[in-house]
């Protein structure tokens, strides 16, 4: 079964503290923060930096884990990672979700 542990593992454990490598792994999974996906990101210090010397990549974590989890489970992590911090799901909207209601953790 999927685990956050084993995303965390395939993405991250690899890159260590680096800021700059670790937005490029959620841009390359999440897609580049820009106005359109996120209005407020201009107001971010260094953005404009970031932004003119950065690729543009579209959201693709919905192809990347269609294959390694049901739906349910898509929908929450879709909406626990999504860039705007306004559109982000709670900790608590998150835990009371359908799909983590029917997760048995001894499984």
């Amino acid at each position: 079964p999927f685990s956050i542990l084993r995303l965390y593992h395939m993405f991250f454990k690899s890159i260590g503290n680096e800021e700059f490598a670790q937005l490029l792994v959620i841009s390359r999974l999440c897609g580049t923060p820009c106005p359109a996906n996120w209005p407020e990101v201009i107001n971010l210090p260094h953005f404009q930096n970031i932004k003119q010397n950065k690729k543009q990549y579209r959201r693709r974590l919905r192809e990347d884990f269609s294959h390694l989890m049901p739906e349910p489970a898509l929908d929450l992590l879709d909406r626990m990672l999504a860039l705007d911090p306004s559109k982000r799901i709670s900790a608590s909207d998150a835990l009371s979700c359908d799909w983590l209601r029917t997760v048995e953790p001894d499984k």
